[in-house]
């Protein structure tokens, strides 16, 4: 199995802001190599909007802590993990996900681009 693609897992974490509301963040879990298999997805009517969700499973190996509380970011978006599957003897493990294209409670993806931007800088001399 190759792990050839790089995830993202983000934890909930819980907070007050100024006016002592609970306010849901994501913070930073871990980066990890995994083996990324597309399960299908669909498309549905709900709440008089057309949502298509995708079933995605991600192969990794064994990291200690990851629960299914957590949200996986892969390719700029945003994955709810529903389950993981142990396999072997605490060798690797399958973090089954499911995602939508309007996903109420998450977070947008942070999309910060590195990329810089060449500017044309002409001098006549």
């Amino acid at each position: 199995m190759n792990f050839d693609k790089i995830i993202e897992v983000y934890q909930r974490t819980s907070t007050r802001n100024v006016y002592n509301e609970e306010v849901q963040t994501l913070s930073h879990f871990a980066s990890l190599y995994a083996s990324v298999n597309h399960h299908g997805g669909r498309e549905g009517f709900y709440a008089r909007q057309v949502v298509a969700s995708q079933d995605i499973a991600f192969r990794v190996r064994y990291y200690p802590g990851l629960d299914a509380t957590m949200v996986v970011k892969f390719e700029g978006m945003m994955h709810e993990v529903e389950y993981i599957e142990p396999r072997g003897r605490q060798n690797e493990m399958i973090i089954h996900t499911k995602s939508a294209d309007n996903a109420p409670g998450l977070p947008e993806a942070d999309e910060s681009d590195d990329s810089d931007e060449s500017e044309d800088n002409d001098s006549d001399t």
